[in-house]
């Protein structure tokens, strides 16, 4: 069933094994809140197998609260199930935080590490490609890297991703991890939101 449309609304997708009720998003939640955007926590059962399941399921519970005005704020995996849903929702603006290099297009950028971990991940199944914009072009974009994610998310991942999402912005937060509970990530990303 389909709830009744919301005027603006912030869908907010947690990392891989999070949950919505952790602070960081709760946080995130309260911050959109305070703009008058009605935040809806989205949950993923981490359980699937695939990152097509995770999108499938993400957009499902975007589609059950729909809105007129929508945002997107995703982690890691989280953000992979927004970018996803993203040609078909059109949000106003999309915040990507530390977002996986799982696609098909990032392969050849990756050290051998992160190849052999990718390949675990897909275990020989088709790999997901980036979603195609809709036909008025990507929405604003908006990429927050760690400082220290070198190592998982590589240079040359985020420069193809500069030319794939044109006017896009990228942020780095300085000797942050890839944790969006530390302290000045999540401080960056609020800063963000209160900027919309």
């Amino acid at each position: 069933m389909v709830s009744e449309q919301l005027a603006r609304a912030a869908y907010i997708v947690p990392g891989f094994s999070h949950k919505t009720s952790e602070p960081a998003y709760v946080a995130i939640a309260e911050a959109f809140a305070a703009r008058d955007i009605t935040p809806v926590p989205i949950d993923i059962g981490w359980r699937r197998s695939t990152i097509p399941g995770y999108i499938r399921e993400a957009r499902r519970k975007i589609d059950a609260a729909p809105a007129d005005e929508a945002y997107f704020v995703g982690f890691s995996l989280g953000a992979m199930c927004l970018l996803g849903a993203a040609p078909d929702i059109a949000p106003r603006t999309q915040i990507l935080c530390s977002l996986m290099p799982l696609y098909a297009e990032d392969q050849s950028h990756h050290a051998w590490y992160m190849r052999a971990w990718a390949f675990r991940i897909y275990l020989g199944r088709p790999k997901v490609r980036y979603p195609s914009p809709n036909g008025e072009g990507w929405p604003r974009t908006i990429f927050v890297y760690g400082e220290q994610e070198r190592r998982i998310i590589q240079r040359g991942v985020r420069d193809m991703r500069l030319e794939r999402f044109p006017n896009s912005e990228t942020i780095v937060v300085p000797d942050a991890r890839h944790a969006i509970a530390n302290e000045t990530y999540l401080s960056t990303v609020l800063d963000l939101i209160a900027a919309l």
